[in-house]
């Protein structure tokens, strides 16, 4: 396993979205895709993913995991 940690790109968007839904840190009045944009707009650079680049997914580009700093509504670790 080789993991990547670097900060959110969009195109880690659905990765992280996907896997925010699938570990039930996402809620039903929130969002993701609002909660993403919010959080791109202070401190971005505080927006993380980690990348396993041992593992091919669909799109070949690894299983992203985000983490936000914990000044947005809530933070994420997947």
């Amino acid at each position: 396993m080789s993991i990547e940690i670097r900060p959110f790109q969009m195109a880690d968007t659905e990765a992280t979205v996907s896997l925010w839904q699938e570990t039930g840190l996402s809620r039903p009045w929130n969002n993701p895709y609002q909660d993403i944009r919010r959080k791109l707009t202070v401190q971005p650079e505080l927006f993380l993913v980690a990348v396993d680049r041992g593992e091919e997914l669909d799109a070949g580009d690894g299983e992203a995991a985000g983490v936000g700093d914990g000044g947005s509504a809530h933070s994420r670790w997947g």
